[in-house]
């Protein structure tokens, strides 16, 4: 069980902060460009609103998850720079939120920074392989300092926004304004990768520069949609299972015209998985044959049978798995898990450090050949800590709107483990910062629920054994 306080702003602080905002904005207006100007006026407009409400930052952060600009800083021939390093809107949102929630740990001595979870060991973990291998591979010139840092950064800055979400969400009206701005955002984002498709070609999601990240976006559907579904098939209201069909519709659109075959094998093992733990398994299994053997042969575009086809088309680059040829894509990545297992014989324990090796698009095996044996072991030990988590949760919660958000996250969940065979998909921020934050809202469900039972408890709506019950099975989380 996770206790928290409620807290108020104080007035001396924020008069503070409003003073030096000030300063710097009358400094600007003299010294600064207009664009730079902006930016300033902006950064401290939202590090006063995260001081005064939490609950209002996390929104926009929600908002700004899919729905900000990238900005490419450099490109590098050599290691995983290849790609570039990239900013996006939430990192700078992310870092002045991060002081500010700093700022308030300083002045609330009883608000938290990390509040206790059985998820903190397990990051701290993994946080400290990754670390330790990228200093050794810094110390060593296999990895810049600057590069190895700023990408460890942003591999663990959704770390920061679970324990920011658990130490503030507590009551059932902040988990529907979160879910809501999770789904708005969702759709959004789906319309503006489908108005783009004539210049594109395959749906991705906003701002994602000239090429696109159709995979990055396809991982993030299977996750939102497997939550939906969860949501959808356990809540009773009809009236909200009817706002969520556009939400189905459009973002099974989407995925389909993201053309990424890491995210349709990803979608498949979801929706296995949701048979598996969803207790209406025979709904399931019939839509399953409605749509695999009647609907989608019709409605599926060419574009997408074409591109699932492709994987089997032999060409000068292609690797036979038995008798079948495999696409130059496909063997490509093949080769890279060859190549990975052949040069990881010279640093087996901690790697080549973040960065140190050659770009490699497939997590398990980049977390081998970056970390070693010692990060990949860290990074299984998290990925089971977490599917252990869900389950303890799941077995407590007794409201089946609660469970039905657990079950779809845990097929979403199974579905990005398979994403992650041709992605690197954990350490992908679009992908993980939905993801982090979603586990937070799932670790802080039986506060919530014992929230509810409070105040259902005033009015006298819930009977005496029913709370006995509920209260008995939350207090053993």
């Amino acid at each position: 069980m996770f206790h928290k306080r409620s807290l108020n702003a104080p007035l001396i602080p924020l008069i503070i902060i409003g003073i030096i905002a000030a300063l710097f904005i009358a400094y600007g207006m003299i010294k600064l460009e207009e664009q730079q100007m902006v930016m300033l006026t902006f950064g401290f407009s939202i590090m006063i609103i995260s001081f005064l409400s939490t609950e209002v930052t996390l929104l926009i952060l929600i908002l700004s998850m899919l729905l900000s600009p990238e900005i490419i800083l450099g490109t590098s021939s050599s290691g995983s720079l290849s790609r570039g390093v990239t900013l996006r809107a939430e990192d700078i949102l992310l870092l002045i939120i991060g002081f500010t929630w700093v700022m308030k740990t300083a002045i609330y001595k009883n608000l938290g920074l990390f509040l206790k979870t059985p998820l903190n060991t397990p990051m701290m973990v993994y946080t400290g392989a990754c670390l330790f291998s990228t200093i050794l591979g810094i110390i060593t010139d296999r990895v810049s300092p600057s590069a190895g840092i700023l990408f460890v950064t942003k591999y663990f800055q959704y770390f920061f926004i679970y324990f920011m979400v658990v130490n503030h969400l507590s009551t059932n009206i902040q988990l529907k304004r979160y879910l809501i701005g999770f789904y708005v955002t969702c759709v959004a984002a789906c319309i503006f990768g489908i108005a783009y498709m004539p210049v594109t070609k395959r749906v991705s999601a906003p701002f994602e520069g000239d090429v696109g990240e159709p995979n990055t976006f396809g991982g993030y559907l299977v996750l939102l949609l497997s939550v939906a579904l969860g949501i959808f098939l356990s809540n009773k209201n009809n009236r909200l299972r009817l706002l969520f069909l556009p939400v189905f519709i459009i973002g099974i659109i989407s995925l389909a015209l993201t053309l990424s075959r890491s995210s349709y094998l990803a979608l498949f093992a979801s929706y296995i998985a949701l048979i598996y733990f969803e207790r209406n398994r025979r709904l399931l299994l019939v839509l399953l044959l409605v749509f695999g053997t009647i609907i989608l042969p019709i409605l599926l575009p060419s574009s997408v049978i074409d591109r699932i086809t492709y994987t089997f088309q032999q060409d000068r680059y292609s690797v036979k798995v038995g008798t079948v040829a495999l696409d130059g894509s496909t063997s490509a990545r093949i080769n890279s898990y060859l190549d990975v297992l052949s040069d990881w014989g010279q640093h087996p324990l901690l790697g080549y450090g973040v960065t140190g090796y050659k770009f490699i698009d497939a997590q398990y095996v980049k977390i081998l050949i970056d970390t070693g044996l010692v990060g990949l072991l860290s990074f299984l030990y998290l990925l089971f800590s977490l599917f252990q988590h869900l389950h303890r949760i799941k077995s407590k919660v007794l409201d089946t709107s609660y469970r039905g958000i657990i079950t779809g996250f845990q097929a979403g969940y199974i579905g990005l483990l398979v994403h992650s065979l041709g992605t690197n998909t954990f350490i992908i921020v679009r992908i993980m910062e939905p993801f982090w934050f979603l586990v937070a809202i799932i670790t802080m469900l039986p506060t919530i629920e014992l929230n509810n039972i409070i105040n259902r408890s005033h009015s006298n709506a819930l009977t005496s054994d029913y709370q006995h019950s509920i209260l008995h099975n939350l207090k053993h989380i």
